[in-house]
């Protein structure tokens, strides 16, 4: 919401005489009102529609989060043309309601509260994807925050999360896979230094483990034999305390 200057949380309902035969929920109908939506702005919003049956009358209806750069009240109404439309404004209370169908609802065609109707769905606006513009501020911070770059820099792969304006915001997996290249250019120099201490330090562990048994009659690659197992462990938990170490937040 913060980097739009109009954003609705708008519902679409359906009157009795357009109500569909089935009782069941349309993307057709959906992507039609996106379409037309469009076209009455003259540009293409940022939009997050949902399509769910109510848990009361279980009556096929619309949710959309429209994030637009311009006043486009009137075009959501011309945009709808079989019912009711509800518009208000977007709050963050009401960005979880909309989303929350993801694990909340009936999106699966095999649930048998659905008694055959078509699923609940969403559609997004993408390329970019919604939440976008969060990456330009994490890019922002990290150019002229000094202490936020020194602390990412000890990353291999970017958190989960990061506090922007005060507030602690968990990263979309989208933004994580943008920022991965990015993190893995900045700690190539940081990971290479790591790597050539690791190998080093096992240098000087097995030239210990030589001097120890240089009185019994085993070659080196014997000596490799017996230790493997407990290399190999070593390795596992390495990896596994790399990994607890990058979920940590910022």
């Amino acid at each position: 919401m913060r980097y739009h200057n109009y954003n609705y949380f708008v519902g679409l309902t359906y009157s009795p005489e357009f109500y569909p035969a089935d009782g069941c929920l349309s993307k057709e109908t959906a992507k039609k009102f996106k379409k037309r939506l469009e076209y009455f702005l003259g540009y293409t919003p940022r939009t997050f529609l949902v399509g769910e049956y109510g848990d009361d009358t279980e009556r096929a209806h619309y949710h959309v989060a429209v994030f637009a750069d311009s006043d486009c009240f009137d075009a959501l109404r011309k945009a709808w043309r079989f019912g009711n439309v509800d518009i208000d404004h977007m709050t963050y209370g009401r960005c979880d309601y909309i989303s929350g169908y993801v694990t909340k609802k009936m999106t699966k065609s095999g649930d048998v509260r659905l008694d055959g109707r078509t699923p609940e769905f969403f559609l997004a606006s993408r390329k970019p994807a919604l939440g976008y513009g969060l990456l330009y501020d994490i890019l922002e911070k990290f150019a002229t925050d000094e202490s936020f770059r020194e602390r990412v820099l000890n990353y291999a792969y970017p958190p989960f999360s990061v506090r922007i304006g005060g507030k602690w915001i968990r990263l979309p997996r989208y933004i994580r896979d943008k920022l991965r290249n990015i993190w893995k250019l900045y700690n190539e120099e940081e990971q290479q230094e790591f790597s050539d201490q690791k190998r080093f330090k096992d240098f000087l562990v097995k030239e210990k483990i030589r001097e120890t048994v240089s009185c019994v009659p085993l070659s080196w690659k014997e000596i490799s034999d017996i230790l493997r197992p407990k290399w190999q462990e070593r390795e596992k938990l390495d990896k596994k305390s790399d990994k607890l170490r990058h979920r940590r937040y910022l």
